[in-house]
């Protein structure tokens, strides 16, 4: 049965049934509010991005952690830099998870704790996501990058200080979508070209 996962700003992640709009179950472990939920594609997962500087993975059908990841408290020492858990998400094939926060985009083995990638950027984080086809990763804050797997960057953004709060792909993988104080832009993928409003 198919499942949601929201967040709350005590801390606690709420389990809902679709089908019957109820709630399951209630996920507690952090200690302040949640900054951002990702589920896996078949929704036995769910991770989340706490204030209290953590990252969880929960199994959604037993109501437990699988594993806890702590993230620096401190903003990083770049200009821009943001303190705390910023975002979380899957990779399309569910195997990987990147946490986001102060100025590195990190990437984990999903059931155990050892840490796969660290990918340190010169700006400021805000978000992070796969393309859908998990060849390409997004990055942004107060710069935008479009990293390959293989970290060979294949588009930049030049820092500022507007910064963009979210990212996105269109499901086709050639649009990736960024939101934020300097309004809304797309980037061309194959194009390699930011389209302002």
């Amino acid at each position: 049965e198919r499942v949601a996962v929201t967040g709350d700003a005590t801390g606690d992640l709420w389990v809902w049934e679709l089908a019957t709009c109820r709630q399951r179950t209630v996920l507690r472990g952090h200690r302040a509010k949640i900054n951002a939920v990702a589920m896996s594609s078949d929704g036995a997962l769910a991770a989340s991005a706490g204030a209290d500087n953590t990252f969880r993975v929960w199994d959604t059908t037993r109501g437990e952690p699988i594993m806890t990841i702590e993230a620096f408290a401190a903003a990083g020492s770049s200009a821009g830099a943001i303190a705390g858990t910023k975002d979380v998400a899957f990779s399309p094939d569910d195997r990987s998870l990147v946490t986001v926060s102060a100025t590195a985009v990190k990437r984990w083995h999903v059931t155990r704790a050892p840490l796969l990638d660290v990918i340190q950027v010169d700006f400021g984080l805000y978000a992070a996501r796969w393309s859908p086809d998990g060849t390409r990763l997004a990055i942004v804050g107060f710069g935008a990058t479009l990293q390959e797997r293989d970290r060979r960057i294949v588009f930049e953004a030049a820092r500022d200080d507007a910064p963009w709060y979210a990212v996105d792909w269109s499901p086709d993988g050639t649009t990736m979508v960024m939101a934020g104080r300097k309004g809304d832009q797309m980037l061309n993928v194959h194009g390699l070209r930011l389209c302002d409003e």
